[in-house]
């Protein structure tokens, strides 16, 4: 496939932001069930007039069955972008403390869900971790900035576990994630959860409630709790609360 498209890799909804969309090239292979690959190469951010950040990602899975109904998905997967958005985005995408030298944005993952039914309730269970490779530096060379005590290489990890249960309209979710200040490129990771605190070194709960009032027609109702991994003095923030309530019509 060539041009934009929603994230085509499995993952979680931590680790890329609901609006993200991918430009560029993905070549994919895999059925339903049995083994699958994703690969690609997309332009990830303008970082000056006329330079592209590049972004390479893959990744290799395998969907399979436990039962008559009960699925799985395991997968691992890997992405990098280019040192454009060290060298040059720097300022702009939260990058502007780290040190271009030996700071990279080099992200490797492992995700796993498993969806059965429960009686009347059609529950999926998910996880994902990932680690920043490439983060490295001294204290204050950070994603979370001068005054952050600790270096990126003890920062360097992120996780989810959560449920998701539905039942005829209803549905119902539940997550906790760690996310640590350089585990991720915190400016393409899901936006609300951070919301007014930080895009990395944070930590915290997400609670979903939904309700599809025709084929076409939902409501959602989430709520976010979340405080930061670490504190450090020039936080303005120690915890934050989100509740926000959506109206979707698909076409």
């Amino acid at each position: 496939m060539l041009g934009q498209s929603e994230n085509p890799y499995k993952s979680s909804w931590v680790l890329w932001d609901g609006d993200v969309r991918l430009s560029g090239l993905t070549m994919a292979y895999g059925q339903k069930e049995g083994v699958f690959a994703t690969a690609g190469a997309y332009g990830a951010k303008q970082v000056a007039a006329d330079n592209i950040s590049m972004l390479y990602m893959g990744q290799v899975g395998y969907n399979g069955k436990f039962s008559e109904k009960g699925k799985f998905t395991l997968a691992t997967g890997y992405h990098a972008y280019s040192n454009e958005i060290i060298n040059e985005g720097l300022a702009d995408f939260n990058l502007n403390k780290v040190d271009p030298n030996v700071y990279e944005l080099s992200i490797g993952d492992l995700y796993g869900d498993v969806s059965f039914p429960a009686g009347p309730v059609k529950m999926k269970l998910y996880g994902q971790t990932w680690m920043n490779f490439g983060a490295d530096g001294k204290i204050g060379q950070s994603q979370a900035g001068s005054s952050f005590t600790q270096t990126p290489g003890d920062n360097d990890l992120g996780w989810v576990l959560g449920a998701e249960g539905k039942i005829n309209d209803f549905k119902v979710g539940y997550a906790y994630s760690v996310v640590e200040a350089d585990s991720l490129f915190g400016y393409l990771s899901d936006s609300d959860f951070g919301d007014g605190l930080s895009k990395t070194n944070k930590q915290g709960h997400r609670v979903q409630l939904g309700y599809a009032l025709s084929k076409n027609w939902s409501t959602d109702f989430t709520y976010l709790n979340y405080e930061r991994v670490e504190d450090y003095a020039s936080a303005k923030e120690d915890q934050v609360s989100i509740a926000m309530f959506d109206v979707s019509y698909k076409f």
